[in-house]
């Protein structure tokens, strides 16, 4: 599988298409910000985000839940120079799962990045990346202007960040990285960048650019193997089938009823609002594998924790979430969780999960090559 040719673009798949993400970034974000005295339940409010989706391995959220997760750090922790820089250092290979397991099982890191790049879905960037090779380097490009402006420097950072840690896992020995190029003004600290990049940085430059010693492309990767590469590519399709949402009935019911939750929303009100009999929308959730009484927990869920982890009674709360009896929702959040409200309220403390690997301090990237399981 051939890289791009010289001055040929090789692009990742449009981001403009929705799409689901997994949680570990959602995870080392709240994670992040915890370490800077940022409670999770503040850094989680507003995204829909449960804090026992951050812990579960195999969950999902959307774009949107990690943009305004972003959102929230940019605005609580504007004070930390470097912020998504530091946090994108934090993305190890191993973080991708079998994304990143084709990376590894590459041939060359020409190959893996071509692989990335046409899977990058299954990644965690929100902003959109492509690749030009000409005059023996590769120009690795970091495209924000779809974001809000508001989160548009975080996140071209934090992508800036993971980009160089996941080529740096993958080429440990060095001399890959020839120059970085960010657009917009420089910061206050521009040392913080030159150490966490260990690269020449350059700022107000026309484009974020990571630029790649094209000799370094063609080196065997230690962990090359072809069986296990071809493997990563059936199954990184597979789960972009599966992770891909094209305005499925699951999702417009979710919006139906994260919009209607103070007021009781049902079967009835949603299938009229859609437009179509009860029936027809039951059959159509359950071809999705779903059900409104389903969906209708997992919004009443992920609210109840948020809210709960903020502090609200447990009354105000069930008000908020559409329940007539203060009793009724007691019995529901505990078939959820298995604890009372209150019990919740009080030592909902720290982040679900186990808590990410020490990092070393300033947030450099660690010496030596990464080992992987």
């Amino acid at each position: 599988m051939a890289g791009p040719g010289a001055g040929e673009p090789l692009a990742g798949p449009a981001l403009g298409r929705l799409h689901l993400l997994g949680t570990a970034s959602a995870h080392e974000m709240v994670q992040t910000a915890h370490e800077h005295g940022v409670p999770w339940h503040r850094s989680l409010r507003d995204t829909g985000i449960a804090p026992s989706q951050l812990g579960d391995a195999t969950g999902t959220i959307s774009m949107g839940q990690e943009l305004a997760l972003g959102g929230n750090l940019v605005s609580d922790l504007s004070q930390v120079p470097g912020l998504g820089l530091s946090i994108g250092a934090r993305y190890p290979l191993t973080m991708y799962g079998v994304w990143g397991l084709g990376l590894l099982a590459a041939p060359t890191p020409r190959q893996a990045v071509a692989f990335g790049l046409r899977y990058v879905n299954l990644s965690y960037a929100c902003c959109a990346l492509s690749a030009t090779e000409s005059g023996g380097e590769m120009r690795i490009r970091i495209d924000a202007t779809a974001l809000p402006e508001q989160t548009r420097r975080f996140f071209t950072e934090r992508t800036l960040g993971a980009v160089v840690r996941l080529l740096d896992d993958l080429m440990p020995d060095g001399g890959w990285l020839r120059w970085v190029s960010l657009a917009g003004p420089g910061p206050d600290e521009p040392e913080r960048y030159h150490e966490t990049l260990a690269a020449p940085v350059s700022f107000n430059r026309p484009n974020t650019e990571v630029r790649v010693d094209s000799r370094a492309l063609d080196r065997p990767l230690p962990l090359a193997s072809e069986p296990a590469f071809r493997l990563a590519e059936q199954q990184c399709r597979e789960l972009l089938t599966r992770r891909s949402v094209r305005s499925t009935q699951t999702t417009v019911v979710r919006e139906y009823v994260l919009q209607q939750l103070p007021h009781g929303p049902d079967m009835a009100g949603a299938s009229a609002a859609l437009r179509m009999s009860e029936r027809t929308l039951r059959r159509r959730l359950a071809e999705e594998g779903t059900s409104f009484s389903a969906i209708l927990d997992e919004v009443r869920r992920t609210r109840a924790e948020s809210l709960l982890g903020e502090g609200m009674p447990a009354t105000q709360v069930a008000r908020r979430l559409g329940y007539t009896e203060p009793a009724a929702f007691t019995h529901a959040f505990k078939r959820w969780t298995g604890r009372s409200p209150r019990s919740y309220g009080t030592t909902a403390t720290e982040p679900p999960g186990a808590a990410p690997p020490a990092r070393p301090a300033g947030g450099t990237r660690p010496p030596g090559p990464v080992h992987h399981a």
